[in-house]
């Protein structure tokens, strides 16, 4: 059999028109702008540390022992993610994300909120990191520029409108117990979505 040596392997994966149209498309497009809306309480961090009793400079210590986690976690993601998949780890993100927020909301012990903090910042940075590589895995390499580049205006819709939703919740009640639920609720339906996506 005689092969053209100068044909080219044609990318696996779906093109834009293909995805576009599934609904895998829709359902990760709502995990990553509710994922992106939940990491914006990170603006509002502080003030709720503050809010529990914590005094500021021990927040202060707190906040900058917890970065330290989140650029840790950054770092480890690519190589979890090379060895369990970057769904798994995704979902796992997920899962550590939820229960720092259900710590936040049911107690006020320093100790206590200081490893929700830690965990919240093992995971704030997820997007930066997941949203990419779980495209790849969902669409293929075919079209997969056009792809993450609506994926991403997606989630940067999340990102525009998640701290001024989240901060009008405290607004109107003045305790960040609302929003803290509203972002429990963000991390179920993104759980739920991104399930839906990979099914």
């Amino acid at each position: 059999m005689v092969t053209n040596e100068s044909e080219e392997a044609v990318p696996e994966g779906l093109t834009f028109a293909e995805a576009i149209r599934s609904p895998i498309f829709y359902f990760a497009a709502i995990a990553f702008i509710s994922f992106v809306m939940v990491s914006t309480f990170t603006q509002q961090l502080q003030v709720f540390l503050v809010s529990t009793g914590i005094n500021i400079v021990q927040v202060g210590a707190m906040m900058s022992m917890a970065s330290i986690a989140m650029i840790i976690s950054k770092i480890a993601m690519g190589s979890i993610s090379d060895k369990i998949g970057s769904k798994t780890t995704y979902i796992g993100l997920a899962i550590i994300f939820t229960t720092a927020f259900i710590i936040f909301f049911s107690t006020s012990s320093p100790i206590i909120l200081f490893v929700a903090l830690l965990m919240y910042y093992m995971c704030a940075g997820t997007p930066n990191v997941l949203h990419q590589l779980i495209t790849l895995d969902l669409f293929g390499k075919k079209d997969f520029t056009a792809i993450w580049g609506m994926l991403a205006v997606a989630a940067n819709i999340g990102l525009a409108i998640g701290n001024p939703i989240l901060g009008l919740m405290y607004d109107l009640t003045e305790t960040y117990q609302l929003t803290i639920t509203v972002c429990i609720v963000l991390m179920i339906i993104c759980m739920v979505s991104f399930f839906l996506a990979n099914h």
